[in-house]
C-alpha cells in the first residue's frame, strides 16, 4: 500500500495562500462586484486578488472606478487577510467562537507567524489582532476627520477606512485612480498615513518589544531594547533618512522647478517612504521621475520593511546582517558581531540565501519580460522589483502587460508575499537529515 506524501507546514501555508487568491479572484469575477455588472476577465481578477492578498497594490484596472462597494470590500478583506496571516485570523476566530486548535494548525500557525521568544503563541497573536484593531480605528477617525473637508460624512468615513487599512497592512490599494496625488498639499493626511504605513512596516516584533521595554521601565526593570529591534530601528530610520534626502536630490532637477521646499521635501518624504515600507502609495507621477529617482525607489523597494510585519523586500534586518557579515569578513574577522553578540552562522547563510534568491529572481523576471514587453529595461526592472517587493508602485506599465507579463507579475507577487526562501525551502528542502558529508572541493576565486 503506496502512502500519499505529506505535506509539511511550509507547503500547506503555500496552499493555503493560493487556495485564498483563487476565492478571491472567483468573487471578484461576479457581476456583483464589477461596477458595470459585467464580469471581468479572471486573469485581471486573479491579479487584483493576488496583489490584494499579496499587500502589494499592483493593478490593471482603476479600483475605484471598475470595482462596486462589493468588490472594493472583497479587495479590502483580501488585503487584511494578507496584512495579518490567514492563519491567525483563522486561529482568532476559532479561538474566540470558542473551539481549540488542532496540533496541526497550532503548528502552521506556529510556522506562518514569527514571535519573540518566551513569548506565548496564542498571547502574541491576540496583541497583533489588538493592536491591528487599535491603529486601524485611530487611523479611520483620524482619515475620516481629514477627509471631510472634501467628501459627504459617509463617504469620508469608508474612504477614511479603506486607507486607513490599506496603509497598516503595507497593501497600497486607494480608491483614487491618482493614489493619493490629490492630497499633495494636505501636510495633515500624508502624515497620517506616513504614521500607518511607518508602523505596519515595522512590525509587530518591534512594537511588541517597545510595549515590553516600557512595562518594564515602569515596574522598575531594565529597559532594553532586544538587538533585532535595535538593528530594524536604525536601520528602517537609516534608509527613511537617506532615501528622503536622495528623492529629493533626484527628483528635484525636472519636475519641482517653481514648487516650494517644503513641499518638494514632504513630496520625498513621502515617496521614500511608501518605497521602503512597500506601502505603494504615491503622490507624484511615477511615470515621470528622473532615472535616478526611480533607482533610489528601487533600491527601497528591494530592502523593505521589517520582519513580523505584512511589508516585504528581503526586510531591514537582512540588511543590516549583511552589512555587519561584510563589514567584519573584509576586516578579517573569524566571527560575526553586532550589538556585542556573535551572530550565528546558519542565521548569515539563510540571509545570503535570501538576498541571492531575491537577486535572481529579479535578474531573471525583468530578463524575461524583456523578450515579452514592449517597454525599457528602467520601466520592467522597477516593476518586477515593486511586485517582488509588494510595493505597488509603477511607472504605469502594469495595465498594459500581456497575458504573459502579467501572470509572471502575478508569480513574482506571491513569491514576494511567501518570501523567496519560505518557499525555496516548500519546493526542495528534506525532511530526512543528511547521515553523510561530501568532501571539500578545492576552488580558487579570483
Amino acid at each position: 500500500m503506496t502512502h500519499r506524501p505529506r505535506l509539511s507546514a511550509l507547503q500547506q501555508i503555500v496552499l493555503g495562500y493560493v487556495v485564498i487568491i483563487l476565492a478571491g479572484a472567483l468573487l471578484l469575477q461576479l457581476p456583483a462586484a464589477s461596477a458595470d455588472a459585467h464580469s471581468q476577465p479572471f486573469l485581471d481578477t486573479l491579479f487584483c486578488a493576488t496583489s490584494a492578498v499579496t499587500t502589494t497594490g499592483l493593478t490593471v484596472v482603476d479600483i475605484g472606478s471598475a470595482y462596486s462597494l462589493f468588490g472594493e470590500l472583497v479587495i479590502l478583506v483580501l488585503f487584511q487577510i494578507g496584512g495579518l496571516g490567514y492563519m491567525l485570523l483563522l486561529a482568532g476566530i476559532l479561538t474566540g467562537l470558542g473551539g481549540r486548535l488542532s496540533l496541526n494548525s497550532r503548528v502552521l500557525l506556529r510556522e506562518s507567524m514569527a514571535r519573540p521568544p518566551r513569548v506565548d503563541m496564542l498571547t502574541y497573536g491576540k496583541f497583533i489582532v489588538g493592536l491591528t484593531l487599535a491603529v486601524e480605528l485611530t487611523g479611520t477617525l483620524g482619515l475620516a476627520w481629514l477627509f471631510s473637508a472634501d467628501y459627504p460624512a459617509p463617504e469620508a468615513l469608508y474612504s477614511g477606512f479603506f486607507h486607513a487599512v490599506s496603509a497598516f497592512c503595507t497593501a497600497g490599494f486607494g480608491l483614487y485612480a491618482d493614489s493619493l496625488s490629490g492630497f499633495r498639499q494636505s501636510a495633515a493626511i500624508q502624515l497620517v498615513i506616513y504614521v500607518l504605513m511607518g508602523l505596519g512596516a515595522l512590525g509587530f516584533l518591534v512594537i511588541h518589544d517597545l510595549v515590553a521595554v516600557r512595562k518594564r521601565g515602569a515596574g522598575g526593570g531594565r529597559k532594553k531594547l532586544s538587538l533585532q529591534s535595535r538593528l530594524v530601528i536604525k536601520t528602517s530610520l537609516g534608509l527613511a533618512v537617506a532615501g528622503t534626502i536622495l528623492v529629493w536630490l533626484g527628483h528635484r532637477p525636472l519636475p519641482t522647478a517653481g514648487v516650494p521646499l517644503g513641499q518638494q521635501g514632504l513630496d520625498a518624504a513621502f515617496q521614500a517612504l511608501s518605497a521602503a515600507t512597500t506601502t505603494g502609495f504615491y503622490t507624484l507621477d511615477i511615470g515621470s521621475l528622473p532615472t535616478a529617482t526611480l533607482w533610489v525607489l528601487i533600491v527601497l523597494m528591494f530592502i523593505g520593511a521589517s520582519p513580523g510585519g505584512s511589508g516585504g523586500g528581503i526586510k531591514t534586518l537582512s540588511m543590516a546582517l549583511l552589512w555587519v557579515y561584510l563589514r567584519d569578513h573584509l576586516a578579517g574577522r573569524a566571527d560575526t558581531v553586532a550589538g556585542g553578540s556573535k551572530i550565528s552562522p546558519l542565521l548569515l547563510n539563510k540571509v545570503l540565501a535570501l538576498v541571492s534568491l531575491a537577486f535572481l529572481w529579479t535578474i531573471l523576471a525583468t530578463g524575461i519580460l524583456l523578450f515579452t514587453e514592449e517597454a525599457e529595461l528602467a520601466g520592467l526592472l522597477f516593476e518586477v522589483v515593486s511586485a517582488l517587493g509588494t510595493v505597488g508602485l509603477s511607472t504605469g506599465l502594469t495595465p498594459d502587460l500581456t497575458p504573459f507579463g502579467k501572470s509572471l507579475i502575478l508569480l513574482t507577487m506571491l513569491a514576494g508575499r511567501i518570501g523567496p526562501l519560505v518557499l525555496g525551502y516548500s519546493l526542495f528542502r528534506r525532511n530526512k537529515k543528511e547521515r553523510y558529508s561530501y568532501p571539500e572541493a578545492d576552488l580558487v576565486l579570483g
